[in-house]
């Protein structure tokens, strides 16, 4: 009878309820205080399986959980950004499998609640997209899911994280992680800034030098016009020296100048070089219209035949044409005052931003 009574004791004692829960439900198998901890499940489970080490292609560097990542390749070490907002990350979001009660059989039921995003799931939907990562800040603004950070996009994302920060902690390790993990130290990163300002003029001197060849051969096969089409030529090398102004204005700004990471600063430069990129394009295209409209009008006579035995209808067909010509050359002329007038503000203005003390 005694070793009866004691396992019996034994078994009492370990089942007695303490008293903080319903009556008759703290040992309840079903009860939720009874459940182990929720499964995680994905719809891309590939993570947490064995072998995914061979899979990952990058490590988790910052992130807010929210919107952005910022990855590092483990292939070469460059880094990326990754969007988490867009569909993309959805099936590799772990949700917890939580038990909510019994059915009608008895068996537990489960409900499943999306969890909150993980380092895991960020990877892997990373790593699934790495085929298709973009490169810069053009393909950022495409709408890639993730893509590699260069100087241009490192410049766009702190200029966008530095305005969070304040109320976000995340966001200071972002602007961390790409200013450190981009290895530049301040004037490299004011190098890399020329350079991307400076793409643009190059741009836009490449494409006047091919103009003026362009209006040169025009020119070559139209000596009865050389007069009237000589102010085209001068003109357009008012213009290349104008954007070879602006070149200087920008280096010495982004090197030497005011404190570029002031957003009203960095506002008034980027100005300044609009009105330089649309004045400069806008002259450019009068001077294509220019081009298109002598060739049209001078295919009505073979000026090849043009001596000094012309007929009087021949004369009076090239007296025609040349007004047209001189017509066009007016038209263009005209353009180009208004718009180099344009080009000449905002070269002052970058003027007086490049005499701007640090």
């Amino acid at each position: 009878m005694k070793n009866f009574i004691k396992p019996f004791q034994s078994f009492v004692n370990e089942n007695r309820e303490s008293g903080y829960y319903p009556p008759g439900t703290e040992f309840d198998p079903s009860a939720p205080w009874n459940q182990n901890d929720p499964d995680i499940q994905r719809e891309n489970d590939w993570i947490d399986s064995r072998g995914a080490k061979e899979r990952i292609k990058f490590d988790l560097l910052a992130s807010d959980y929210n919107e952005f990542a910022i990855l590092k390749s483990l292939e070469d070490g460059d880094l990326y950004v990754a969007y988490l907002a867009g569909d993309e990350i959805e099936e590799y979001m772990p949700k917890y499998a939580e038990a909510v009660g019994r059915d009608e059989d008895g068996d537990t039921e489960y409900e499943y609640t999306d969890a909150e995003m993980d380092d895991e799931a960020i990877i892997a939907m990373a790593s699934d997209n790495a085929d298709q990562a973009g490169n810069g800040l053009s393909d950022w603004e495409e709408g890639c899911v993730i893509c590699k950070i260069d100087a241009e996009l490192a410049e766009s994302l702190i200029n966008d994280f530095e305005k969070w920060a304040s109320k976000n902690k995340k966001y200071g390790k972002m602007l961390e992680v790409i200013r450190s993990g981009m290895s530049m130290n301040e004037a490299e990163l004011r190098d890399r800034n020329v350079k991307v300002k400076l793409d643009r003029i190059y741009e836009l001197k490449n494409r006047i030098k091919e103009l003026t060849e362009e209006t040169k051969a025009i020119n070559s096969e139209l000596k009865e016009f050389d007069t009237d089409i000589k102010p085209v030529f001068d003109a357009m090398k008012v213009l290349n020296d104008r954007i070879a102004t602006t070149e200087r204005y920008v280096i010495k700004i982004t090197r030497f100048g005011g404190p570029a990471d002031n957003p009203s600063y960095a506002k008034a430069i980027e100005q300044s070089l609009e009105q330089v990129d649309d004045a400069a394009k806008a002259i450019i295209n009068e001077c294509v219209r220019l081009n298109t409209g002598v060739k049209n009008n001078t295919h009505q006579y073979d000026i090849e035949k043009v001596d000094e035995n012309l007929s009087d209808k021949a004369k009076a067909l090239i007296g025609k044409i040349k007004a047209k010509v001189i017509s066009l050359v007016d038209r263009f002329k005209s353009a180009f005052n208004r718009k180099i007038e344009k080009i000449d503000a905002a070269n002052a203005s970058l003027e007086k931003l490049a005499s701007t003390k640090v």
